[in-house]
């Protein structure tokens, strides 16, 4: 995942609904890899591209909650969103042994690489998601965009006087003679 978050720090995906999508299709690649007996290091290759994929679709669509919900609503979109997102959990929890006892393990995970790529690449079926941009960042907007935390720190460290008899350069010291 650590992957996917430097490349997000470096490319800025255009459209959120194509990196959302893309990203969390490449969670399709280690199933079918295991299912063909791939060697470890291939599917440990797949899971890190799965992984960094991810990391790259939560990104972008946290960004895109941010850029297109207003900040009032944030929080609840967020949270139906997590809730869809693990709701069928479960169920695939309680299926897979009964599936994989009928159709055999190289089935089941053939069939939940299939599975996984047709949900996470179905939405982009919709104009919508295709076209749901991200805007650029506006350098001029960047200063104003600082967290409470880091206007607070500003006000405080603008607040902080320096003591009677001690130099700005020396805290709690007497002047120097230079």
């Amino acid at each position: 995942m650590a992957l996917g978050a430097i490349v997000s720090l470096l490319w800025r995906p255009r459209y959120a609904g194509w990196a959302n999508c893309l990203g969390c299709a490449a969670l399709a690649l280690p199933d079918p890899l295991m299912a063909v007996g791939a060697p470890l290091p291939v599917v440990m290759g797949a899971v890190a591209v799965a992984a960094g994929g991810l990391s790259i679709a939560s990104i972008a669509w946290q960004t895109a909650i941010q850029q297109h919900i207003p900040a009032a609503q944030q929080g609840r979109v967020a949270a139906h969103a997590g809730i869809a997102e693990i709701c069928l959990a479960p169920v695939g929890y309680l299926l897979v042994a009964p599936v994989t006892g009928a159709i055999g393990v190289r089935a089941t995970l053939t069939g939940c690489g299939i599975l996984l790529a047709v949900a996470n690449l179905a939405p982009l079926l919709s104009r919508d998601v295709r076209r749901l941009r991200l805007h650029p960042p506006d350098p001029q907007n960047t200063e104003q965009m600082s967290s409470p935390s880091q206007q607070k720190a500003e006000n405080t460290a603008d607040q902080v006087k320096t003591p009677t008899g001690a130099s700005p350069g020396r805290p709690g010291g007497p002047p120097r003679d230079e």
